[in-house]
C-alpha cells in the first residue's frame, strides 16, 4: 500500500485575522519518520504590530499556533506534537504548550498542543516575518497509520504574555466609553484593581464592584470566577 499523508492547509477566518495581518503561508510536510512516526510541519509565519518591551510593563506579543487534522474523512481532531524536533528561525523563540503544563512531557498521555512563537529580541512594533518554522506532529500517538490518508489545517492565533502581579482594567472615561471599571465610593469612576486570583464580584448597581457600562450595554451581575 502506498504511504501518503496529505496536506491541507486552511487559515483563520478574515474576521480574526484583520487586527494584525497574521498570515500563515508555504505549507508543507516533510520529514516523514515511519519509525518514531512523526513528520514536521512546515510553513511560513508574519504578522504586523509586534512588540517585545524589557522594561515596564515588560511584556510581548506572540503567536498560539496549533494543528487540527482528520484521517481518512473523518472528525477533525487536535494534533499532538513533540516537544523536540520542532525549530524556529532566526529572531525567533518558541515555546511548546503541554496539555498538562505542571508534569512533564509524554508524547501519549502528556504531548504538546500547540505552540507560542514570539520575538527573542526587544523591540517597539514591527512586522515580524518567520520564514521555516518546523513543528513535529506526532501523528503515531494520534492514532494515524503510515497508510491512512490525513488532511491538516494550521491555525495562528495572536496572543499576549501578562505578567504576574496586581493590575487595572478599565480607563476613567466616565460611564460611557468605558467597557470596564469600578466606581469609588465618593462617586469617581477610576480603572477597576485586580491583585489577586479570587473570584471578582460583578454588579450593575454596586458601582465598587466590577463593571461596564458602553452606550447602551450594562454589566449583568454575576461573578467572575477563581482562576
Amino acid at each position: 500500500m502506498k504511504k501518503l499523508i496529505i496536506l491541507f492547509i486552511a487559515l483563520l477566518p478574515a474576521t480574526m485575522l484583520r487586527a494584525n495581518g497574521v498570515s500563515v503561508s508555504n505549507a508543507s510536510l516533510t520529514g516523514k519518520n515511519t519509525t518514531s512516526h512523526t513528520i514536521l510541519v512546515n510553513f511560513n509565519l508574519t504578522w504586523d504590530n509586534s512588540w517585545h518591551t524589557a522594561n515596564g510593563p515588560a511584556n510581548w506579543d506572540a503567536i498560539w499556533l496549533f494543528v487540527k487534522f482528520r484521517k481518512n474523512g473523518g472528525d477533525w481532531q487536535h494534533a499532538w506534537l513533540s516537544n523536540t524536533g520542532f525549530s524556529s528561525p532566526p529572531g525567533s523563540a518558541m515555546d511548546i504548550g503541554l496539555l498538562s503544563p505542571a508534569s512533564a512531557y509524554n508524547s501519549a498521555t502528556n504531548p504538546g498542543l500547540g505552540a507560542f512563537i514570539y520575538p527573542n529580541a526587544t523591540e517597539l512594533a514591527g512586522t515580524n516575518t518567520f520564514n521555516s518554522v518546523h513543528l513535529q506532529w506526532n501523528y503515531g500517538d494520534n492514532g494515524v497509520a503510515d497508510g491512512d490518508q490525513a488532511d491538516i489545517k494550521i491555525f495562528a492565533v495572536e496572543m499576549v504574555y501578562v505578567r504576574g502581579g496586581a493590575f487595572t482594567v478599565g480607563n476613567t472615561g466616565g460611564a460611557y466609553g468605558s467597557l470596564s471599571h469600578g466606581r469609588q465610593p465618593n462617586g469617581t469612576v477610576s480603572p477597576f484593581g485586580i491583585s489577586s486570583e479570587n473570584a471578582i464580584p460583578i454588579s450593575n448597581t454596586n458601582f465598587v464592584f466590577l463593571w461596564a457600562q458602553f452606550n447602551s450595554f450594562i454589566s449583568p451581575s454575576g461573578m467572575l470566577p477563581a482562576a
